[in-house]
This record gives structure tokens, sequence and C-alpha cells, in this order.
């Protein structure tokens, strides 16, 4: 069966995160939090990416690089979007990750006491991807640079669970038709199975929300039913995850999203990143 194999640091996972960083995503959605939606997207990335970190830690506490990252930008041109001491790098494993964040900022949260009281507790979280808007949205030059990386990730690995690719984006593309450039990424396979492209629309609107459709519909916008005939269907590990949610899923469901608040986003790359990790030895 595809899409089967334990994630171990022989056969890892790789992730790519496709980022929408054009000018229109200065906007603020109307969900009361104030920030526009570049800001959300990257808290969103950076909590999934301490996740990552975090389900990649072994059973005496070191760092096993179960999981690669990689990081495309897309707005005034497209490339890798990992800065400091990662900048340029294509992919990089969890350890790596996990050394060199851009910086660490601090939150106080409220937590509940063992006597019952909610008190404040300091807490540090690291950062990687800060928030952008600028420029237009060059889709296709994003998904021709996944492609490469997804190749190079099953080349060194070619009995890894798939790539999964995460293409996250607020506007249309600018340099063409991206699906060809789509259909070539999700033919870079291993031996469990294709590459998965995932498609995220984020709107400032207030229009209604559509989640993991198995069908389109003749209701949706153009741009719409163009993100969701590239979205990949949900392999039985994720819809059984989308299931524990209580999220309408069913056979056939695809990755797509659209007009998702903030939350769904995290919502969204969670499902994303819920794989098959093997036992931490």
């Amino acid at each position: 069966m595809p899409y089967s194999v334990r994630i171990t640091s022989t056969t890892p996972a790789c992730f790519i995160f496709l980022l929408d960083q054009s000018g229109s995503m200065s906007k603020v959605p109307p969900n009361g939090t104030g920030k526009t939606l570049a800001e959300g997207v990257a808290d969103a990335v950076n909590r999934v990416l301490r996740n990552i970190c975090l389900k990649s830690v072994s059973a005496n506490r070191n760092l096993k690089d179960r999981f690669y990252v990689g990081m495309v930008r897309y707005g005034q041109d497209a490339g890798p979007a990992l800065a400091g001491p990662l900048v340029g790098k294509p992919l990089v494993g969890v350890s790596e990750l996990n050394a060199h964040p851009l910086r660490m900022v601090e939150t106080v949260d409220q937590v509940k006491a063992p006597t019952g009281q909610l008190v404040e507790r300091r807490i540090k979280w690291p950062v990687w991807v800060d928030p952008v808007a600028d420029g237009k949205t060059p889709m296709c030059a994003a998904l021709r640079l996944a492609e490469g990386m997804a190749r190079m990730f099953v080349n060194e690995y070619p009995d890894c669970y798939p790539p999964i690719v995460l293409n996250i984006t607020d506007g249309i593309p600018n340099d063409g038709d991206p699906r060809p450039y789509a259909k070539r990424l999700c033919q870079v396979a291993s031996s469990d199975g294709e590459t998965l492209l995932f498609n995220l629309h984020i709107s400032a609107e207030s229009t209604g929300t559509i989640q993991y459709p198995a069908v389109e519909d003749e209701a949706w916008d153009k741009f719409a039913r163009l993100l969701f005939r590239m979205s990949s269907p949900l392999p039985e590990t994720m819809l059984a995850f989308a299931r524990q949610l209580l999220l309408p899923v069913t056979a056939g469901s695809r990755g797509f999203g659209y007009n998702a608040d903030l939350s769904g986003v995290v919502q969204f790359l969670d499902i994303g990143t819920q794989t098959q990790v093997g036992p931490k030895p």
C-alpha cells in the first residue's frame, strides 16, 4: 500500500512549503486577530516547524533527521525562503533546522497550576519565517523549485515517505498556468508513492469556507477550481487523522482549502504533516 512506509532516519519524510509573499498578503482578514495574512501564515508555519522538530526527538532526547524541510517564497521573485545560517539551502534536516532559528521570541501564557489556579508562564519559541508581503505571484517558478527539491530528496532516499508540498496562496499566478508544473511535481515518486501537493487559498474576505472537498463546485471561482484540480487526494492515514478532528472528509477528499481563516491554516498544515513516524530508537 502506498504512503505506508514508517518514517525513520533511514526512510525520512520531506516537507516543502511554498509561501505566497505577494503584496496582497498585507491584507487583514476579518477574524479579530488584527494580523495580516502574511503574519498569520508565518505564525502557522513556525508552529508546524516546531512540531516537526518535536516529532524527531528520539527516546534518548537526541534529534534524529526523520524529517527534512524545504521553504520556497514567491513574491518579488521565487527562491529558498530560509534565512540566517540556512540561507540558500534547498533542504535541511531537522537537526540543522532546530539549531538555526532566526531568533527566539518570548510569550506569556496562562497555564493551570496543580492547585487549579491559572498562573503565567514565560515560554520561548523559535522563529524561522518572517512575514513578507511584496511583489506579484510567480507560482509556476515556485512549483519548479519544489520539483527540483523533491527530485533531490527522492534521489537521496529512494524508499522514503513521498515528499509533501504545501502551497499557501491568496492570489492568482502571474507567470502562466501552474497546472503543468504541478503535474510534473506530483510525478516525482519514491518507492512508496508520488509526491503529494496540497493547496490552501487564504483570503481577507468573509465569504464561505471550503475544506477538503472530493468534487469541485461550479459555484467556485476560476482560481479555486484551478487549485482544486492541482491538489492531491488525501492518503488514508491523513483521512483517518482528519476524521479524528471531526473534519468533513470523505473518500476522495483532496488536500485543498478555500477562504480558510488563519486558524484554518494551522489545522491544514497539521493534517498535512500528520504522517507515520517510526519508533524512537
